[in-house]
């Protein structure tokens, strides 16, 4: 006796299987790099209203632009090679990015051709996959073959902007500080306050550092994730050195976060003592920053009320949201709930998983 596969249909046409493969990579490239283009000029390179929306505008431009000439090239070529040179085109430029950031040669200039580039080259992608399907498959494959590209296009959609932002926050502390220190600062000696390997980031965009014990001079003190770092003396430095004119960095403003031992301080309240003390406003690189969020309700194309923001975190994941007109969910997976954070947002949930529920309702 024979059992009977359980995959059927186009789960067993090695071809279709290659496509949508290759599908659903370029979906997921391309909404992220939609939405994290945009953002990455506004936090590494201080992009203006006006800079953020040529580079909008640039990556719809192609398909207006290109839209009946790229159909007449792709009806005279082989749709295979184009949806391969399409896919390593646009994987290439992508990753000039972070290269280039990686060197401190990131600029908006790069940014703006690499988000019309890679528009061009989608163009050519979309046409060639949607006109290759029929030519794959047999006639009555069609829907199947049609429904699983969707089902991709749909995931890559609600799931692209997500793996942006998870990407993005890799940027945004360490990297993306030395970055701002690099262009804005290129000489300016830095006390650098935070722990691990984060001095390696600074190094590496040609930040010079010093201390960070003795006394050293220096023209910007930077605070990240110190924690035990900031002990009184290397603090009363920090204070001493703003009381000279040093300017302020922080990576963030979090007051407290969630350890294996219970709740701990972060920087946050340090970066406020040092502002306090020495009558200097902190410049902050990283969340919560209002243009992130307005910046991602430009992306999505939605008005603010019907996007929902889920955080653990009432001040730093929501409170900005909320201005916003955002509705906002509370999870308490994070930091205490009390009364003050329940009221900043709409919904308190005990976990991620009731958001499930709650949604059917």
């Amino acid at each position: 006796m024979f059992r009977r596969s359980r995959f059927q249909g186009l789960w067993r046409h090695p071809d279709f299987l290659k496509l949508w493969t290759g599908q659903t990579i370029s979906v997921f490239g391309s909404y992220i790099s939609g939405f994290a283009i945009p953002i990455i000029a506004v936090i590494t390179l201080n992009a203006s209203p006006l800079t953020v929306a040529l580079l909008s505008a640039v990556g719809m431009a192609p398909g207006f632009l290109l839209g009946l000439i790229a159909g007449v090239w792709v009806d005279r070529l082989r749709r295979r090679p184009i949806l391969i040179a399409t896919d390593l085109g646009r994987a290439t430029i992508l990753v000039t990015i972070p290269v280039a950031a990686a060197f401190d040669a990131l600029t908006i200039p790069h940014l703006v051709i690499a988000a019309f580039a890679t528009s061009v080259l989608s163009t050519f992608f979309d046409l060639a996959y949607r006109s290759y399907l029929p030519s794959l498959v047999r006639s009555d494959q069609l829907v199947e073959g049609n429904s699983k590209l969707q089902a991709s296009a749909s995931a890559g959609e609600v799931s692209g902007f997500a793996l942006a932002g998870a990407l993005i926050q890799l940027l945004t502390a360490p990297v993306a500080t030395a970055a701002f220190l690099a262009r804005r600062m290129p000489t300016a000696r830095c006390f650098l306050l935070a722990k691990g390997d984060v001095g390696d980031d600074f190094r590496a965009a040609g930040v010079p550092l010093v201390g960070p014990d003795g006394e050293p001079e220096a023209e910007v003190v930077v605070i990240g994730g110190a924690e035990e770092e900031l002990t009184y003396a290397r603090l009363n430095h920090a204070y001493r050195l703003l009381l000279s004119e040093a300017r302020l960095v922080a990576m963030h403003r979090n007051t407290a976060w969630r350890t294996a031992a219970g709740m701990s301080l972060d920087s946050g309240p340090f970066v406020l003592a040092l502002e306090r003390a020495a009558g200097v406003r902190a410049t902050v690189i990283g969340k919560p920053a209002l243009a992130f969020f307005g910046q991602g309700l430009r992306e999505l194309g939605l008005p603010a009320a019907a996007v929902t923001m889920v955080g653990d975190d009432a001040r730093n994941d929501l409170e900005l949201a909320h201005r916003l007109g955002m509705r906002t969910v509370l999870v308490r997976t994070g930091k205490p709930v009390g009364s003050t954070e329940a009221a900043i947002a709409d919904l308190v949930l005990d976990s991620v998983a009731a958001l499930r529920a709650e949604a059917r309702r």
